[in-house]
């Protein structure tokens, strides 16, 4: 029996937020067309442009695309993440299983771990036998959220609440789990107290339903009994049931279980109960005057959404303790533990609105998912939370307000001009401001690469590369800033399509680069490469009696090439996609060449990203026979820059007249034979360690 056993867990993000890079994992939390609930799948890739995302498993043959929009509700994501239990700490499961008899949130003691084998004991008392390979989702249970609280309870509780992020519900969540001891951690008491002296209206057109009278009457009530649920909170669980009733509307069932256990409670909370059931039962007799389109509704929600997105959100971060600086028009701060700060709010030039991203983790999206990342809540908190800091006027309740009066026919919306100016003016003055604090970047200067520039060839040649190239450069690039322009050096390509380096429109061209000195920032972060200017595909020697086209990943997968074959890609048309994210203007090229008619050479890198280039060209631009290099088992990871300096020979490599499908069953191949490979290694192996993708956190 082992008293430690080591498990890499997976941090669940909320089901709202984004999913952040490739190499996450996705759970399916509803069916998605073909696609069933309760799937797994790994991403492969990331679209920002379309919000798609492409994932695989083992049981599905090629890579599927999921668009966030139509989809992102259905979706949990998982990033990877170690956790360590021992024989006797607590733990909280976070997936329903029918099989094994969790429930997300139930809590347990490990008994013993054996091998993959775990034993623990719930907090019911009944012990259960689970292998961490058919269930994995596991956390450590010492404290748990509101969310995961419900339906349970504790002889001793401590609760921590944010005086400005609580509300009567939340409140009442986390005071009812305590049966002997409660104790409550606030910073601000006084806060608190006004903040759960009310209960929430939650914006449903129900809730606004209310005769001014009951409504004043509600809350005046509330107001004087503040803080009274102090004691008998021993039927809890009774409650809860009550309350799913008067979700559900059922008010003959609520009114049972309230005559049931009226005689436990103490005044406070019958009165609460009781004015609950009344109002429950005035909305059901309500007539439908006060009801909102969806598109009404959706309309509301994005004038808020707009709103804050376009609001500075420094002060947000200040409400949360974060310090923050802000560089070059960017607010730069720490979202977790680390040494350099790697997060990023800024105004993005096609909208004006404020986005993030967090470079050390991938995690991106706006100022709600910033306020997530650093301090843990849910998407609709960190939402409400962000709004309310930022005083952004909440339009759906005030609609609401505006035509709750009973019985009344209500005029239909109309956006008001002076919000429609408002939002308009906050972009305007965010672009503004991008322009006079981001830098831009551009070309300055662009020389051939002659045998005495002994820098660059030296820099060819650690690479494998013994020749200058056709259409390299030696390009110098500038970045003006508001107060300062910098200059550095590289060698590489100039982007679209360039027939030689004279007679340059050096404002209009652009260029992808490697630095002959790398750049190492403040931060000690270190910068290798650049792109200038316009971020498009490189076309070289396109002559139109050329048959043989090539398409290279990278700059550098086609200097080494051409190191090598030389005579045969000088008649041979050159398309750079100078990276995967411009696989749809390669496409639209070879559309242009008519390549379905000529000999096709797809230089592929071997990854997941590569694979998905590939096969993202091949469906875009209707190809029905193509080449492509195929890689051994042991080169996972490999370019064909990499195969060059191993002295391979990459004509050897190539397979050709392969259509969409050869292609994908030699990927399979491959990645089989060396998931085995690994697999052997592993059981080799007597290790608790377990493998990346068996325990997923929420």
């Amino acid at each position: 029996m082992s008293e430690n056993y080591s498990f890499i867990g997976e941090k669940k993000a909320d089901k709202d937020s984004l999913i952040t890079s490739r190499g996450d994992l996705i759970f399916l939390q509803d069916d998605i067309a073909d696609l069933k609930k309760g799937s797994e799948f790994r991403v492969i890739a990331r679209n920002d442009e379309t919000n798609t995302i492409t994932v695989m498993n083992k049981k599905v043959e090629n890579p599927i695309e999921i668009n966030l929009n139509s989809y992102g509700h259905a979706i949990q994501s998982y990033s990877e993440k170690e956790r360590k239990f021992s024989v006797g700490e607590k733990i909280v499961f976070e997936k329903n299983d029918k099989k094994l008899g969790v429930k997300n949130g139930n809590t347990a003691e490990i008994l013993s771990i054996e091998n993959d084998n775990i034993v623990v004991k719930v907090d019911e008392g009944q012990k259960i036998n689970f292998n961490i390979n058919e269930y994995s989702y596991l956390n450590h249970g010492y404290a748990v959220t509101n969310h995961k609280a419900q339906g349970q309870t504790s002889k001793n509780v401590i609760a921590v609440m944010d005086s400005k992020a609580q509300n009567f519900n939340s409140f009442y969540v986390a005071v009812t789990r305590a049966v002997d001891n409660l104790t409550i951690l606030t910073n601000d008491k006084e806060t608190l107290q006004d903040k759960i002296s009310l209960n929430e209206m939650k914006y449903n057109y129900h809730d606004f339903d209310e005769t001014k009278t009951n409504e004043s009457k509600g809350k005046e009530d509330l107001k004087n009994k503040r803080i009274e649920r102090k004691e008998n909170l021993s039927d809890a669980i009774n409650t809860e049931k009550i309350t799913t009733a008067l979700r559900k509307e059922d008010i003959k069932s609520a009114a049972k279980e309230i005559e049931n256990i009226k005689e436990n409670l103490s005044d406070a909370q019958l009165e609460s109960l009781e004015n609950k059931l009344n109002k429950t039962s005035n909305k059901k007799s309500k007539t439908n005057n006060t009801r909102l389109t969806k598109d009404e509704v959706d309309k509301l929600k994005k004038m808020t959404i707009d709103e804050l997105r376009t609001t500075h959100p420094g002060q947000v971060l200040q409400s949360l303790g974060i310090p923050f600086a802000t560089k070059s028009g960017r607010i730069v701060f720490k979202s977790h533990v680390e040494e350099h700060a790697s997060s990023n709010l800024y105004i993005d030039k096609g909208t004006g609105e404020w986005k993030f991203k967090n470079f050390g983790n991938g995690a991106n999206g706006t100022i709600e998912n910033a306020v997530m990342e650093v301090s843990g809540m849910n998407y609709k908190d960190a939402l409400n939370y962000s709004i309310g800091i930022l005083k952004i006027p909440n339009y759906l309740e005030d609609r609401f307000k505006e035509i709750k009066k009973d019985n009344q026919p209500r005029l239909p919306l109309i956006l008001k001009q002076e919000y429609l100016k408002k939002i308009e003016k906050l972009k305007n003055d965010n672009l503004n401001f991008a322009k006079e604090t981001v830098s831009n970047s551009y070309v300055v200067k662009v020389e051939e690469i002659k045998k005495d520039d002994h820098e660059s060839i030296a820099f060819l040649k650690q690479r494998g590369i013994d020749k200058v190239p056709d259409g390299f450069y030696k390009i110098t690039g500038q970045f003006d800033t508001k107060d300062k322009s910098y200059q550095n050096v590289g060698i590489g390509v100039l982007t679209g399509e360039t027939k030689n380096s004279h007679n340059l429109n050096l404002k209009k061209v652009g260029a992808d680069i490697h630095l002959l000195r790398q750049i190492v920032k403040q931060d000690g972060s270190i910068i290798k490469a650049l792109n200038l200017g316009n971020k498009e595909i490189t076309v070289l020697n396109n002559k139109e009696n050329n048959r043989n086209i090539a398409v290279f990943e990278s700059k550098m997968d086609y200097a080494a090439t051409f190191s090598k074959n030389e005579e045969e890609l000088k008649k041979t048309t050159i398309i750079i996609a100078n990276g995967t994210a411009n696989y749809y203007k390669v496409a639209e090229k070879l559309l242009d060449l008519k390549a379905k008619d000529k000999e096709l050479t797809i230089y592929n890198q071997n990854d997941n990203a590569g694979t998905l280039f590939v096969k993202q060209i091949v469906e875009n631009s209707n190809i029905n026979k193509f080449n492509y290099i195929k890689y051994n088992d042991n080169e996972k990871g490999q370019d064909i820059n990499d195969l060059i300096k191993n002295k391979q020979h990459v004509t050897q490599r190539i397979k050709k007249g392969q259509n969409i499908d050869d292609f994908k069953k030699t990927i399979k191949e491959s990645s089989s034979l060396e998931a085995n490979k690994i697999a052997s290694r592993i059981q080799g192996q007597k290790t608790h360690q377990v493998t990346a993708d068996r325990v997923k956190e929420r």
